[in-house]
């Protein structure tokens, strides 16, 4: 609510909706930083040095290699994850516009219309959803083999060998056994959680762009001096983005304070957008609004608007 009008116009509804419904993955991210990732992170890198302590440089080398494919394929999949997730969200913004103004569509007997034009969106979306899911189900299969088989099978294979080589005891074949079970928990645990880290990251990412938004219209340092109360505009210009036509080309005139002016014209015209610009919602391309001889753009806007 502290933002100007053109925040407020030109931002979508859905989007401000959805970024406070969403604001607990605020929080489930902390949650997620703190008590899951560290956690998860301690235990394989312990898990780690005490395989190179225990089996020396070989097993070392091999669980490395392994690291290292496995980050090449977590990072293609966050690229994709993530392009996927964005077009999702897209989708259901999409559907989120449409079911407002439910009396407008039915004013004008566009109710059928709009009910197939959701449809197709819903079955687009839920299209969307899917790809979303399978990639996201594909990546996580093709690094549960690549750990599978890097980690356990060339490790185990390893082992027994040194055992079967009289360089090794059993003892070290179920020693292994147990570190790999402590490896097992931080992998599952890895592999499954990049999804579910996008969706949050994206929910987090639409209430951060908002509370980063910063007013346009910057706001004044002196207060209103009141006298009579006379309003002037001169040679006020102004214009809405898009095309280029002068809602208000060069309006000049004086009111005098206690008098009752009214703004008489046809549908866009400017009425509004005269009344906006003199509550400084709006703030004109060339000219200026004086109140009592004051320039309206170096007052605090409080002071403007207190009816005092």
């Amino acid at each position: 609510m502290s933002l100007d009008s053109s925040f407020h116009s030109q931002a979508q509804p859905t989007d401000v909706i959805k970024a406070v419904d969403n604001a607990g993955s605020v929080d489930t991210l902390l949650d997620f930083l703190i008590f899951q990732l560290g956690p998860n992170l301690v235990t394989f890198i312990v898990a780690i040095v005490q395989l190179f302590h225990q089996y020396g440089l070989y097993v070392m080398l091999i669980c490395t290699h392994t690291a290292a494919y496995y980050c090449i394929v977590e990072k293609r999949y966050v690229t994709v994850a993530t392009t996927e997730y964005d077009k999702c969200n897209t989708l259901r913004d999409v559907q989120e516009r449409h079911r407002q103004d439910s009396s407008t569509v039915s004013n004008h007997n566009k109710v059928k219309y709009e009910t197939d034009l959701f449809s197709s969106e819903v079955g687009s979306w839920m299209s969307q959803r899917r790809r979303y899911r399978m990639k996201c189900y594909g990546f996580g299969a093709t690094q549960s083999v690549i750990l599978s088989l890097g980690l356990f099978f060339t490790c185990y294979t390893f082992v027994v060998y040194k055992i079967d080589s009289r360089e090794g005891l059993v003892g070290d074949l179920v020693a292994f056994t147990g570190l790999w079970a402590l490896l097992l928990g931080p992998i599952d645990y890895f592999t499954s959680v990049v999804s579910d880290t996008i969706q949050e990251l994206f929910d987090a990412a639409r209430l951060r762009r908002i509370l980063e938004r910063e007013p346009s219209i910057p706001n004044g340092d002196q207060n209103l001096k009141r006298k009579t109360g006379k309003i002037e505009f001169r040679e006020v210009s102004f214009s809405y983005p898009g095309p280029e036509r002068l809602i208000i080309d060069h309006l000049s005139t004086v009111i005098e304070g206690g008098s009752t002016v009214a703004f008489v014209g046809q549908s866009g015209a400017g009425k509004p957008t005269i009344c906006n610009l003199l509550m400084r919602n709006l703030v004109p391309t060339p000219g200026t609004i004086l109140i009592d001889d004051q320039d309206i753009t170096t007052l605090k806007k409080d002071s403007l608007l207190c009816d005092d």
